[in-house]
């Protein structure tokens, strides 16, 4: 089987990206979205982009608890055909910067990791550093050389 598989750096779910999405989800299996800056409250608007298409992700802010100022910040998802949905398991790791989607076939497992790195900045070294010690991590323990 051949999958298709697109990221795309939102900028927040608003009118205009959802229009793009949807282009997108049309030449695609599985998406992968960064920087969606949707609240823990809004989550389930990944769900309502494209109805063929199922959707799991995570948020940069949880808006329960933090008074927001200007615009939401980070935010991933990930959006799959609704006929892969048997297959497909959305994994959450301990960081609010990488999510994973494994796709289990017949024979073997494909992890798809979905990362929003620091900019890469000496303010930010330790943090970039650490996501990328997570990633490795992370590809060290899976159960499958597919990633």
């Amino acid at each position: 089987m051949v999958l298709h598989i697109t990221s795309y750096n939102c900028r927040g779910i608003n009118t205009n990206s959802v229009g793009i999405i949807n282009d997108i989800c049309n030449q695609s299996d599985v998406v992968l979205l960064q920087e969606t800056w949707l609240t823990s409250n809004n989550l389930y608007k990944l769900k309502s982009i494209n109805p063929n298409f199922d959707a799991s992700g995570i948020h940069g802010i949880d808006a329960c608890n933090q008074l927001i100022n200007g615009r939401p910040s980070k935010g991933l998802g990930f959006m799959w055909k609704r006929t892969l949905s048997n297959y497909v398991k959305f994994v959450k790791y301990d960081s609010d910067r990488i999510v994973g989607l494994e796709l289990h076939g017949s024979s073997h497992k494909l992890l798809l990791l979905n990362v929003y790195l620091p900019y890469e900045h000496p303010d930010n070294f330790e943090e970039f550093a650490h996501c990328l010690g997570k990633i490795n991590s992370i590809i060290q323990t899976a159960d499958t050389n597919h990633v």
